[in-house]
């Protein structure tokens, strides 16, 4: 059985004997990023509804997007404790250490854990984005000058319209296939942020220890957790019909809080084999581990002679008194 078939059979069965606090957490988290959604519906609907749109005049085009980013800056601040709290519980819990339901809203007491927990999520997002960006801006350079090329915007002067056509096709073509396989690799890159919350979560260190030690444990393995999200693929697609993410939400938390403590705990693990049995437990290091002192015996080295007596010097026992002839 694959390490990735444990950890979701593992899931589950921890996930069966917490699964209404589960998904009270789920539901709140959901509820969340619901109400934020329908606020900025509202005030969309609202700014139109009221002419507001008028008064601002030639300026009048910014409103909706400064609509949509005050409302995604409310939404990180208020829901970035949410999510620092709800990794903290999950991780928690496929530890043996169920909470309470009240511990989500851990990250909202005090000011060092509420800004820290809004800095790392800043962090992440600026991060990804700019891999993100890094890794696609070739693609939507290529797919936008195919577009521009296909449809007839622009076209070099001695080119004829038709060949410009043809290669803007090509070019938009090419671009799209090269943008998805970015896309994907860039979803694949990202993963090395994945343990960040559980270790801010749970070690106690700084934002910036957080997302180093993140990187460290993740050499090696994105692909892994890239796979591992794969395989719930056909789960995702059922939550089209809404009721299912009612199960797949909780369940997918909990396994990849599972997966998280896997590496984590078992740190330069190269092989499932070598996976010791035991039980996971809170406390965790990600630093590089000390390579202990090999401890097997030895056979003892030859000793070579030469005309001068051997090279490794030794001492010998004293030989006793011989009596003296008379």
């Amino acid at each position: 059985m694959s390490i990735r078939s444990k950890v979701k059979s593992n899931a589950r069965r921890v996930l069966g004997q917490h699964y209404i606090k589960a998904l009270i957490i789920v539901l709140i988290l959901i509820c969340v990023v619901f109400l934020f959604s329908l606020l900025m519906m509202v005030a969309n609907v609202s700014a139109s509804a009221f002419g507001y749109l008028k008064i601002m005049g030639d300026w009048n085009y910014l409103l909706s997007p400064a609509i949509v980013l005050v409302t995604l800056l409310l939404q990180l601040v208020l829901f970035s404790p949410l999510l620092i709290g709800a990794s903290r519980w999950f991780y928690r819990l496929v530890g043996n250490e169920p909470g309470d339901i009240v511990d989500l809203f851990d990250y909202f007491a005090g000011a060092k854990n509420y800004f820290g927990s809004v800095w790392l999520e800043i962090n992440l997002f600026v991060r990804r984005l700019f891999y993100t960006f890094l890794f696609t801006i070739i693609p939507i350079a290529l797919t936008s000058a195919g577009l521009e090329l296909f449809n007839g915007f622009w076209s070099p002067e001695p080119v004829p319209a038709a060949v410009a056509s043809v290669v803007g096709g090509m070019l938009t073509l090419a671009g799209s296939i090269l943008l998805a396989l970015t896309g994907i690799f860039s979803w694949i890159f990202c993963k090395r942020y994945l343990p960040a919350r559980y270790i801010y979560a749970e070690g106690g260190c700084s934002v910036r220890r957080a997302i180093k030690q993140s990187v460290y444990c993740m050499k090696g393995r994105k692909a892994e957790l890239f796979l591992f999200d794969l395989s719930y693929l056909g789960w995702f697609l059922s939550c089209i019909l809404v009721i299912p993410i009612l199960f797949v939400a909780p369940y997918y938390l909990s396994a990849q809080a599972l997966y998280v403590r896997v590496i984590m705990e078992y740190g330069q693990r190269t092989d499932t084999k070598d996976v010791p049995e035991q039980e996971p437990t809170r406390e965790f290091t990600a630093e590089p581990p000390v390579s202990e002192p090999d401890s097997s015996w030895k056979e003892p080295e030859e000793l070579s002679f030469d005309r001068e007596g051997p090279q490794q010097s030794y001492s010998e026992p004293p030989a006793p008194d011989e009596p003296q002839e008379p």
